[in-house]
């Protein structure tokens, strides 16, 4: 016998011990009231017994299938830790059924070009994974504050492992620049279809032009599992990255998973106001 179909075995016999026990119990049990007459010193015991073995070979199971009927039901409660409102588990519902693809990883590199009289130049990168769950349009887009004076150089999305881009923006596509709510520029390339299963590769690269104490929000357009944040001040610049404690190597790791519309703030300051 091999190792995996011992494994298995074991498996088997943990997962249903109580049930062959009562399984067993209730036919001894069921063979003793045949046996022993109905006012039989042992007849009570027998029947209790019986009784007994066959609740647990009958409600048993019902129970755990309730219990695991209501877990689910509260699932927002032990993902979240709390109950929500029927109106948020309902919205919620319909965003998990919803999502068509989410990241897998995100890198994040915020650089310090130069200092401009009274404004640092920033360049943004960010470069991610990308899976489908099901045959989609992959959206690929940008928007800047029109404080943060974003300039783009790079957006383009590529499957994984291939040299010819799937999506790509091009600066000579004036449609692809809107204005889709006041004070916003919204760039974008043309949808990609893709198929379940799909991997794709991410870039963005950009950059902001902002005063010399500032922040920069980068705000999840994706559902993000694992996030990282690489930052490169100037010599006399700090630059922090919300929601985690200062590093000393300006390298930050987010383990948690990032929902569509969180976000993560890059906060810098040119020391001694130079």
């Amino acid at each position: 016998m091999s190792t995996s179909e011992t494994k298995d075995d074991e498996s088997f016999l943990a997962a249903y011990w109580l049930y062959l026990l009562a399984g067993a119990v209730l036919l001894g049990s069921l063979a003793g009231l045949y046996f022993y007459p109905e006012r039989g010193p042992w007849h009570g015991v027998i029947e209790a017994i019986c009784i007994a073995s066959a609740l647990t070979l009958t409600v048993d199971p019902f129970v755990k299938k309730r219990l695991t009927h209501e877990v689910n039901k509260s699932i927002f409660y032990h993902v979240i830790g709390f109950d929500l409102p029927p109106a948020m588990q309902d919205r919620l519902r319909i965003y998990l059924r919803e999502l068509e693809y989410y990241r897998d990883s995100l890198s994040i590199k915020a650089e310090a070009l130069r200092i401009e009289g009274e404004e640092v130049i920033l360049e943004i990168t960010l470069e991610g994974r990308v899976t489908a769950l099901t045959g989609c349009d992959y959206k690929l887009g940008v928007e800047f504050e029109d404080t943060e004076h974003g300039e783009l150089q790079e957006l383009w999305a590529k499957r994984t492992g291939a040299s010819t881009k799937l999506a790509e923006w091009k600066a000579s596509d004036t449609s692809a620049v809107t204005h889709r709510d006041p004070m916003t520029t919204d760039y974008a390339a043309p949808a990609a279809k893709l198929k379940t299963g799909d991997k794709l590769e991410s870039f963005f690269k950009f950059t902001l032009r902002q005063r010399k104490q500032d922040y920069w929000v980068q705000t999840f357009g994706t559902t993000t599992l694992k996030t990282t944040v690489t930052l490169v001040p100037l010599p006399n610049m700090k630059m922090y990255a919300s929601h985690k404690p200062v590093s000393s190597d300006n390298k930050y790791e987010y383990d948690r998973v990032h929902i569509i519309g969180e976000d993560i703030r890059i906060r810098w300051k040119v020391e001694d106001g130079k």
